[in-house]
């Protein structure tokens, strides 16, 4: 096994064959070697105006080290990727709450977010042009997560449900009730959604 120390609390990270790259607490961004944790690059991204972000589920990376963090202070989410001239962007969030929660795709072709109003909205890059919202849920969006193709969706809240969508179209596949909020959600390789429940409850 390795290991290795990142100077604040990791966010969000994702693992290629080659790569883990991981947004930090402080609004850096880290990129590690994959199978020996030796540090490749850092670059801080976020000039954060508060000591610790609110939400811990508020930035999130993809594949290829875009990312993105969630400003509550201005209501935007703000892009950037250390390793081409993406720049900084940054798009208004029409959230009727705070957004508790975000996440690129795998290819960060696709970018989500939910907030305490109980919506989920998917936008797609580069453009990060709004392609749809879905429908109001009666308490707030806990966790998001993409399949490795992109083509699935999964929302889970503080309802206890988990709702499958077609990514493109934002049609409900199917719906997983857990009846207890939901912390995190994943899919493996082969499409299927693995799940943790408040008490301890998984599927």
């Amino acid at each position: 096994s390795f290991q290795t120390k990142l100077s604040f609390a990791p966010i969000d990270m994702c693992v290629s064959k080659e790569t883990l790259v991981c947004v930090e607490q402080n609004g850096s961004v880290s990129q590690l070697h994959s199978q020996n944790l030796r540090p490749l690059q850092t670059n801080e991204i976020y000039l954060l105006q508060e000591e610790q972000h609110r939400f811990s589920k508020s930035a999130a990376i993809a594949y290829n080290a875009t990312s993105v963090f969630i400003n509550e202070q201005t209501k935007k989410a703000v892009f950037t990727n250390p390793n081409n001239t993406l720049g900084r962007k940054a798009i208004e969030l029409n959230h009727k709450g705070n957004v508790e929660v975000c996440k690129l795709s795998k290819d960060s072709m696709l970018f989500a977010c939910g907030g305490s109003d109980g919506r989920t909205h998917l936008y797609q890059a580069p453009s990060y042009q709004l392609l749809g919202v879905t429908q109001p849920r009666p308490d707030y969006i806990s966790a998001i997560a993409f399949s490795d193709c992109g083509k699935f969706m999964a929302i889970g809240g503080y309802d206890g449900l988990i709702i499958i969508h077609h990514s493109d179209t934002l049609d409900i596949i199917t719906t997983i009730t857990l009846n207890s909020p939901i912390e995190d959600i994943t899919f493996t390789s082969n499409n299927c959604v693995v799940a943790v429940a408040r008490e301890g409850k998984m599927v």
